[in-house]
């Protein structure tokens, strides 16, 4: 299954995967579940992400989380008025 991450907190070890899937709601996901290197088990939201669904006591799980992009960011400068020094 296919789905991009809402939201994953570091510090409480948690997030939240939106599927692509209009019809089927948010799936929970833990580090532990994060097909990566352990110090590299982590998402950020906006990252497109490939998922098995799991659903444990009703509750909709993400496992075996495999990440497919990373956007990265750009940072440019302003330009510097009267030019470079």
């Amino acid at each position: 299954m296919l789905g991009t991450v809402i939201k994953f907190d570091r510090v409480k070890g948690y997030g939240f995967i939106l599927p692509d899937d209009e019809t089927l709601p948010d799936f929970f996901v833990l580090p532990k579940f994060i097909m990566e290197p352990r110090c590299r088990r982590f998402l950020f939201a906006g990252w497109r992400v490939e998922f098995d669904a799991v659903t444990i006591e009703e509750n909709p799980q993400a496992h075996n989380v495999k990440i497919l992009s990373r956007p990265v960011a750009i940072q440019r400068s302003a330009p510097t008025p009267g030019g470079a020094k």
